[in-house]
């Protein structure tokens, strides 16, 4: 067997059980059949490609195992969802300026704030952040000066 081969095997061994038990996985493994063989050493490459079939085979399935359980991979959590929305509607801004934001910003063309990357969503959410607190201290300072007795400029645009 080659010795590239033989280095994918203890790779994909080590992602399925572990880097503790991933030799020990591999000779029980080849001790019985369709192998029965003694040692990694006694396989053909056909053997051994074989073998390393049978495991990203498996690595891909409990992958997506893992993924189903997690929920969609890459996809925004509820909170987050629910988050990003409730900032938005504090904002005031409408579907149409949402989706222009995210094309303007990170060239997500999707409309749907619950299709974003998880990635996006922690984007998103840092500029409605600065943005929300932004519109609080306007309105703090407005209130302020309305109960000082002074007028704020009704035309500062500060959103």
């Amino acid at each position: 067997m080659k010795a590239e081969l033989n280095r994918k095997l203890h790779a994909a061994a080590t992602a399925l059980v572990g880097k503790e038990r991933a030799h020990e996985m591999l000779h029980l493994t080849i001790e019985q059949a369709p192998f029965f063989k003694d040692s990694l050493s006694e396989l053909s490459d056909k053997e051994a490609e074989a073998l390393l079939e049978g495991f990203e085979k498996q690595i891909k399935i409990r992958g997506k195992q893992v993924n189903a359980a997690l929920g969609e991979p890459g996809l925004l959590s509820e909170a987050q969802l629910k988050y990003i929305n409730d900032m938005i509607n504090e904002l005031g801004w409408s579907e149409n300026y949402v989706a222009t934001v995210l094309k303007n910003r990170w060239q997500i063309y999707d409309k749907r704030v619950e299709k974003l990357s998880a990635y996006h969503a922690i984007k998103v959410i840092a500029l409605l952040k600065e943005r929300v607190e932004r519109k609080r201290a306007t309105l703090v300072e407005a209130s302020i000066l309305i109960n000082s007795g002074i007028k704020p400029e009704a035309t500062k645009n500060t959103i």
